[in-house]
Formats: structure tokens, sequence, C-alpha cells
């Protein structure tokens, strides 16, 4: 057997056993928890439970609340929610809670393709070849696949319920067929040609922000082609640009008009220079409401971010050398142009969000670039005591990520509780459709799985801070007066409120995903003790209350 053979052997058991030891440390979170989908999840949820009792994605919707409207958001991003439900109904499980819990328990998506991704990547390059590559190296590489950072493992556990679940993957399998593709000396063939196709028409419908990554990197691509004069390059970036727009005009036409808005969101934020130096979209709200993370979970998080952004430098510092002394391959000018994408990427978030922007979604992108960028090094490295850095550099942030993942704080774990999905069932069945119900964001959404779509919640991103502040003071922590906040910001004649007993130890969410304080130990009594509501509805954990402007 060739040592490529004996390599491929050695390494696809290796896969296998990491895959094996990582399924109970990505699924465990959801075992004995609701499926019901919280946040934004409901996005998802909604579009396949319509899909089930209609056989169409939903119409298009105005309000009557902006978490409401979220029911036609499947319309957006279509793909992703036509493959789960696709699972769903081969599978058998298209009740509300059994279609989520299928996808939750078999997260295949992030637990085997794209660890399945990066061992081919490895057997790829490791054909063409000449440094080591050890079974720890194979150790590190996947391992590293599905422990980079605490929030990857946390989002990949939604399976394909999570809107860009499809798209993630199906990113880092065209990244890798490029890098590989673009080092190779063969033709830029039909067939070549074709499987590149069939994998951008597959990928530009499954989610606007990821179609506009990628869109970044092949036109970059496609500029590093026309200096250094690489036809694959161009090849490349034509067939993706063209592809993208065909798509686009065609398919999902929400991303010819996301740009425009994004454009002229742009030219507001430059009105307001400042607000681009804010820390966070709340900023503006007084800190005594916010909660407050473990310092330690926080400071492991910097670190792991560091820990990250010092491979790219790494690599970053090895390409100047192998620029200045004339030893770049078409491997390094392609992570060169996804460098400078990046870099683009970067400075829109930051016009558009600020720092807010950069600190929230940049590791977005740079995590799956990692993935391949660690793998690549360790093929690649040039010594090795640069092997051993970049080794170092991989298991350090591993090891971050797992100490996190067991520090994660109980109060941002966001999954809905089986009493409270009881409560939500029992009392979105019972709720007229044009009836108004209130619920933090974490809960609120679920009712729409079950009628009720005039639906509010906190939005500290739309309403005056002060306002939040009242709203968060009169609903969770001192409930003097709650009717009086809740009927300014309800313009329903009558509405219902739902609370829990978990929202004591679970931070409460608004729109903008902002974790407030857990609301007051006693908040449930003091709701008893009001006068100006109704109880409706509770299982001992969870209280339903009814409220009447007349």
């Amino acid at each position: 057997m060739s040592n490529v053979g004996v390599d491929r052997s050695r390494i696809s058991k290796i896969f296998i056993i990491v895959i094996c030891l990582a399924y109970p440390l990505i699924t465990h979170r959801v075992w004995g928890a609701s499926s019901l989908p919280a946040q934004f999840g409901i996005i998802s949820s909604y579009g396949r439970q319509h899909i089930f009792a209609t056989g169409r994605l939903p119409p298009e919707v105005q309000g009557p609340t902006w978490v409401g409207a979220l029911r036609d958001n499947a319309l957006h991003d279509v793909m992703n929610v036509i493959y789960s439900a696709q699972v769903n109904l081969i599978t058998g499980t298209t009740g509300i809670r059994e279609a989520d819990r299928i996808h939750e328990l078999f997260p295949w998506p992030y637990l085997f393709l794209i660890p399945l991704t990066i061992y081919t990547f490895v057997h790829l390059r490791r054909r063409v070849s000449t440094g080591s590559f050890s079974s720890f190296d194979a150790a590190i590489v996947l391992m590293y696949a599905l422990f980079p950072m605490a929030s990857r493992p946390l989002a990949g556990m939604r399976g394909l319920t999570a809107r860009s679940a499809a798209a993630v993957v199906l990113f880092h399998l065209i990244v890798v067929l490029i890098l590989v593709d673009v080092s190779s000396k063969r033709r830029f063939g039909k067939r070549r040609s074709a499987v590149y196709v069939v994998l951008l028409v597959s990928y530009f419908p499954l989610h606007h922000t990821w179609s506009y990554y990628l869109l970044t990197i092949v036109g970059a691509i496609g500029v590093v082609g026309y200096i250094r004069g690489h036809d694959s390059f161009k090849k490349f970036a034509g067939y993706g640009l063209f592809i993208w727009l065909v798509v686009a005009v065609y398919l999902v036409e929400n991303q010819i008009l996301e740009p425009t808005r994004i454009l002229v969101g742009f030219a507001s934020v430059f009105g307001d220079l400042q607000s681009i130096l804010r820390p966070s979209s709340t900023s503006d709200i007084a800190s005594a409401y916010l909660y407050q993370r473990n310092p330690l979970y926080g400071d492991l998080q910097l670190v792991n971010a560091v820990t990250i952004i010092l491979l790219f430098v790494l690599f970053g510092l090895l390409l100047v050398y192998r620029f200045y002394h004339h030893k770049t391959d078409r491997v390094d000018e392609g992570f060169t142009a996804i460098y400078g994408a990046q870099t683009i990427i970067a400075g829109g978030l930051f016009i558009w969000l600020g720092i807010t922007g950069i600190r929230s979604r940049i590791f977005q992108i740079s995590i799956p670039i990692s993935r391949v960028l660690l793998a690549h090094l360790i093929i690649t490295a040039p010594s090795h005591r640069f092997k051993n850095v970049v080794r170092t550099l991989g298991v350090v942030a591993i090891c971050l990520c797992l100490v996190s993942l067991a520090l994660y704080p109980p109060a941002l774990s966001y999954q809905i509780s089986t009493t409270e999905a009881e409560a939500i069932e029992t009392v979105g069945s019972h709720t007229p459709t044009d009836r108004a119900v209130f619920s933090d964001y974490r809960l609120s959404t679920s009712f729409m799985l079950y009628g009720p779509e005039r639906i509010y919640t906190v939005d500290s991103r739309r309403e005056d801070p002060k306002k939040t502040e009242m709203l968060l003071d009169n609903v969770y922590y001192d409930v003097q007066n709650p009717s009086d906040v809740l009927d300014e910001r309800i313009s329903e004649d009558s509405y219902t409120v739902l609370v829990t007993s978990r929202q004591t130890e679970v931070a409460i969410l608004d729109v903008s995903l902002t974790p407030f304080k857990p609301a007051n130990e006693r908040f449930m009594q003091k709701w008893d003790n009001t006068d100006t509501f109704n109880k409706v509805y509770t299982n001992g954990n969870a209280t339903a209350y009814s409220r009447s402007k007349e």
C-alpha cells in the first residue's frame, strides 16, 4: 500500500474517533430541553411548518408587528428551509416539536460535513505535498474543525434548522475546491467547470450574508488573477460573478435589493460618524440592566479569538517572506485573495455596525477560513519549528473552546424548557390570531407556530433607551405597574403576557440578542398581586395573564 493510502486509512480512523467523541459535546445541551425554536430559529421552523401544511413557502406579509413579520423571512433564504423540510418529510418528523428535534439530535451539517470537507482538503493536499503529517496533526485539524471557538459548536448544535447551516458547509467546500484547483497544473476544463457551476448554483440561494462573503472572495480572486496573469483565477471569478447575478435575478431578488439598502445605510452612518465607534447598539442603556458575563468566560473568549488571529498573522508573515523571496505558489496567492476579501468585509462591517459589527461578525467568516488555513499550514510548514508553533496555536484554540463550553454561563442558555413549551403551545393555541401577545424575545417568537401574529417583545434597537429600561423594570424587575408601560407599548385593546420562573435564571433577551439581567426572583409573585391583569393559565412554572384596556 502507498504512503498516501496508509495516510488515508489512518486519518479516516481518526476522523471516525473525533466524530464519535464530539457528538455528545455538541448535542448534550439539547438533551432534556424542548425543541421549540427560540429567537430567530422561528424563521426556519415556521417556513417548514407552512410547507408541511400547504405545500408552499409562506406568503409575503407586512406587520402587524416586527416580530410577527418574521413569518415571511423564509422567503429570503429559501433553499435551506426547503432542504430542512425535505429531511423532515423523509424521516416522517413533521410535527411542530419533532421537526426541530430530529435536526438537533443529528446536527450532521456541522458534526460530519464540515470535518469531512477539511479531511478531503488534507487528503488532496497530501497527494502533492512532501511534508510530514502525523496522526497528531490529523487529530488537531479535525478537532479544530469542530471546536475552534465556543460560539461555533453552540450554533452547530441546531443542525439544519440554522438558516445558514447548508451555506456554511458549501462555503467550506467551494473554498477548498478553489484552493485545490488553482494549485493544479491541469487545465480548467469542462468537468471542473461543471462541478464549480453546480456548487455555485446550489450555494447562492442559501443565505444572503454568506453569498456576499463568497462573492467578495471570488471578486478578490479575480483581481489577483488579473494582477498575476492566472487564467484559472480569472475563470473562477468570472463564473462566480456571472452565476450570482443569474441566481439573484431569477431566484433570490432580495440579494440585489439588499446591497442597495446597505449602501443607503452606509450613507446614513457617514452622517453620524460617532455611531460607528459605539461598543454596542445598546450602549445608551444603563449597564445595571445588562447581564454581567462571567469575567473568566469573557477572558477565555478573548484569548481564543487572539489565538485564531495569530494563525492569520503567522501565515501573513510567511506570505510576506515568500513574496519577498519569490517562493509563492498558487495556493499562497489564493489565500492572498482571501485575505484581501476579509479586509474588505471587515471594512464593510465597521461602516455598517461599527466596532460591534467587527466584533460580532468578522469571526463568522474568519473561522471557516482558519479551518482550511490550519490544515494548509501544518501540511506545508517550511520547518519543524514553524509546524510546532502552528500545532500549539491549534491545540490552545481547541482547549480554550472546550473549557469555554464547560464554563458557558447557564444564564445564556436560551433553549426553551419543556414547561415553557407546554405553556406556549397551550396559550398560543387558545389565542386568536388578531390578539396581541407579549414576552421576551427568547419565548415570544414561538407563538407564531400556534396562530398569534401580533407579537410584541423587548426591543432596545427600535425604542428609546429610557422606555426599554421602564419596560424591563415594570415587567421583570420591580413589577409595580406593568399595565402602564405595556399599554403604551402595545397598541391593541387586549393582550396576553407570558412570564416563566426560568426567566429568573436566564437572561432576558431582546431582538438585538442583547442579554439583560434575569428577572427578579419574586417577579412572578408580584405579577400575581397585580390587579390590572387576570391569570388565564399556569402550569406551575409558566403563567399567562390577560389584559383588557376597556
